[in-house]
């Protein structure tokens, strides 16, 4: 059970802002896998996956298709569990040692859910 005390540091207004941060996530992700099943390039960063992008076999980028398709199924997992975590009253908190997660880390991994010494 998570300590109850390591949840208080974040307030309605820092679970409100994450959740807003996760749900527009949420929503990009949704739209790439999308975008990913009806053949789309996916920009992700700069470079540019899908038919467009391949200059090797079929084979290869079919690869990379499933490969990018995995990584963004993968991340949107993170999110809705994340997501599912404001909703149980647990985000915020790492269950491996039941701490709280660093502020610093949820910047800039919202959908953390542990501390980096139980990554």
């Amino acid at each position: 059970m998570p300590d109850a005390s390591a949840h208080d540091s974040l307030g309605d207004e820092d679970l409100a802002a994450y959740r807003s941060v996760l749900e527009e996530l949420r929503t990009e992700l949704e739209h790439r896998e999308a975008l990913k099943r009806e053949g789309a390039d996916i920009p992700i960063g700069d470079i540019t996956y899908g038919k467009q992008a391949g200059k090797g076999s079929g084979a290869t980028e079919r690869f990379e298709d499933v490969a990018i398709h995995g990584q963004v199924a993968q991340q949107l997992a993170a999110v809705e569990q994340a997501l599912a975590r404001i909703e149980a009253g647990e985000f915020g908190v790492c269950p491996g040692c039941n701490q709280a997660i660093p502020i610093d880390r949820l910047n800039i991994i919202p959908w953390a859910a542990t501390c980096v010494s139980c990554a």
